[in-house]
């Protein structure tokens, strides 16, 4: 479900940026964006090796998958946040 939520924050966060036309490599939100894809990659990544992967390496794998995820909402939190702040400041 978790998962779920973040490919829905990317997909909206992508639809917004064509819609507007804010697509500019300089700013913050960019590459801050372009991280947390990242981290939206290597989420299923080490959630697929947990699954197959032998009991002895699970925990690590699991431990990996679960920071993937938690970094990837932070770093999706925080390019709203300067998306935001950056929309305002080319308003003004």
């Amino acid at each position: 479900m978790v998962g779920g939520i973040g490919v829905v924050l990317v997909l909206l966060g992508a639809a917004e940026l064509l819609a507007t036309r804010a697509l500019r490599p300089t700013l913050p939100h960019f590459w801050v964006a372009l991280l947390a894809d990242v981290f939206l990659i290597l989420t299923p990544i080490t959630g697929l090796l947990y699954v197959k992967a032998v009991p002895a390496k699970k925990a690590a794998l699991r431990k990996s998958h679960r920071f993937d995820a938690i970094v990837f909402f932070g770093l999706g939190a925080l390019a709203v946040i300067l998306g935001i702040i950056g929309f305002q400041s080319m308003r003004r």
